[in-house]
């Protein structure tokens, strides 16, 4: 949001301060301002009222949201209208995603805009942010709902940045995972190897030293094989053991100098 700003920040500040009241009490006091206009003075008089249900689904209001959860968070604020903005939050988020998919089209095949790009790019940060906000609550099946959703833009606006792709993908199968579903996470790590190994064949015959993006594709394919050894008892537990061991060596090389594995 453009207008209004400093009053938002006004809210986040007595949020983070452990005050719901305070933090009501600024949004009534803004809305007396003539020049909170638009978005601002909608998200203000639902946070008045007290009722967000009712909020326009657009991204501006999605990080509004997601801004003012967190400084809910950071304050200790445990109420049911600071989790009505983070459930609001999360719909508005799963919603716009499909329109982020549907907007990319088949990229990187062919060209996205940039206002995608950068709306796609957004909606990653918030849908992290709101994963870990449900993981500090320990409410996993909402967590997955923001790791799918993040994992989903993600493969949408940046499919050919393995180094994006990986960590978002494995981060799913590991919630899947802690829910005890075991084989809804098998995919998402057979996933990754797939498309990873080519890694080890780049660096498998030579002492090369991966560098930064390489080694966070590289991070995530050994997550994806040792995510891949516990959904499961696999036929190709061997070479899968052979390869993780690939992997993990390529990742301790050194780099000339450096006395810290890499």
């Amino acid at each position: 949001m453009t207008t209004g700003d400093a009053h938002l920040e006004a809210i986040e500040a007595a949020l983070r301060e452990g005050s719901l009241e305070q933090a009501v009490a600024r949004a009534r006091e803004a809305l007396q301002r003539p020049e909170v206009d638009g978005a601002p003075r909608v998200l203000l008089g639902a946070l008045t009222r007290g009722d967000v249900t009712g909020l326009p689904p657009t991204l501006a209001v999605a990080t509004a949201l997601v801004q003012l959860v967190g400084a809910a968070d950071e304050g200790g604020i445990d109420d049911p209208l600071a989790e009505a903005m983070a459930g609001v939050a999360a719909g508005v988020l799963t919603d716009l995603s499909a329109q982020i998919e549907t907007d990319a089209g088949d990229y990187p095949t062919s060209p996205v805009s940039a206002g995608v790009w950068m709306d796609g790019g957004l909606m990653r940060d918030l849908t992290w942010a709101m994963a870990r906000h449900y993981r500090d609550q320990h409410r996993a099946e909402d967590e997955l709902q923001m790791l799918f959703v993040r994992a989903k833009v993600t493969n949408s606006i940046m499919s050919h940045y393995h180094h994006e792709v990986g960590p978002a993908m494995v981060a799913v199968g590991d919630c899947y995972e802690r829910l005890g579903r075991p084989d809804k996470a098998a995919p998402y790590y057979r996933a990754v190897m797939l498309d990873f190994e080519r890694f080890l064949e780049q660096y498998a015959d030579t002492e090369e030293v991966p560098p930064a993006v390489d080694r966070l594709s590289l991070e995530a394919l050994v997550q994806a094989y040792n995510g891949h050894v516990r959904t499961g008892a696999p036929q190709d537990l061997e070479d899968v053991l052979r390869r993780l061991q690939m992997a993990e060596s390529i990742l301790a090389r050194k780099s000339p100098g450096d006395s810290t594995p890499k």
